[in-house]
């Protein structure tokens, strides 16, 4: 996971390790987000490696951000250009967050402390149950080094990541078709025996077009207005789309609520009950 910006035509490379003595792996796919500086790499590691034994993913942060966010304490890390001009150290620093905006997280060194040149791409960690999630991916940044940070909001980016490797991690077209289906914020389907798909972004939803195929389409005329086949919540009522109709169950009726989370589709629960 990095920033959009960060993307070339030549190969990019995935290191890991000093300079001297590291290990590596091939991008060999790249998803670019159509809105938000964000792009996903799939890496294809040399020399019979796996990427398992090399890295291990961060978690990413499920939650929602507000106001009662700025002043928390995080941790900013990257492999740019330090104080004496060199790069390639993987450092890290504590910042508090000053601002949360519609698509940023910003951070503030006051002069002292900052991401700088090479840091692109590099996460925005926060310690949670003492383990770190990764809350945003830095899109840009002051020219001092040590000034305010933007970084990327997680939970605008979330659903299309849960998409995208979702994607990636199905090895069978048998059960889409052409057809397709709806994944978060995005569709895909099966073409010439492999799988594709794209993010809906702007008033763009994934529903079912002209040929019946669940693509992205204008939401005013997606007879499902934009719900896929996951079930999702709209206050107490559970909406799915389902052969192309919007099917709608009032969960308040059976005196119940609908709820979801990060692991598992909307339902309707106990009225006091955690999915």
């Amino acid at each position: 996971l990095t920033a959009k910006h960060c993307d070339r035509e030549e190969s990019i490379w995935f290191r890991t390790g000093s300079a001297e003595k590291s290990e590596r792996a091939l991008a060999i796919e790249r998803f670019v987000h159509p809105e938000f500086d964000i792009m996903l790499l799939k890496l294809d590691p040399v020399e019979n490696l796996s990427i398992a034994s090399i890295a291990a993913p961060i978690p990413l942060f499920s939650g929602e951000f507000d106001n009662t966010w700025v002043g928390r304490e995080i941790v900013l890390a990257g492999l740019g250009e330090t104080p004496n001009g060199e790069r390639g150290q993987r450092l890290f620093v504590t910042e508090p967050i000053s601002a949360v905006q519609d698509e940023f997280i910003v951070v503030d060194g006051m002069g002292e402390s900052g991401a700088c040149a090479g840091d692109s791409g590099g996460p925005l960690l926060y310690s949670l149950e003492g383990k770190s999630v990764v809350l945003g991916i830095l899109s840009k940044g002051s020219m001092s080094c040590v000034g305010a940070d933007f970084y990327t909001r997680a939970d605008r980016w979330l659903p299309w990541v849960v998409g995208v490797t979702s994607i990636t991690n199905d090895d069978t077209c048998e059960s889409l078709g052409t057809r397709g289906t709806c994944d978060w914020d995005g569709a895909r389907w099966c073409e010439n025996g492999k799988l594709t798909g794209t993010a809906c972004a702007g008033k763009m939803l994934c529903g079912l077009d002209e040929q019946q195929r669940f693509r992205c389409v204008d939401s005013e005329v997606d007879p499902c207005r934009g719900v896929g086949v996951e079930a999702v919540c709209f206050g107490r009522v559970l909406s799915r789309c389902h052969e192309g109709f919007l099917q709608t169950v009032d969960c308040s009726a059976c005196e119940m609520r609908c709820a979801s989370n990060a692991k598992t589709a909307a339902q309707c629960v106990g009225a006091h009950s955690d999915p």
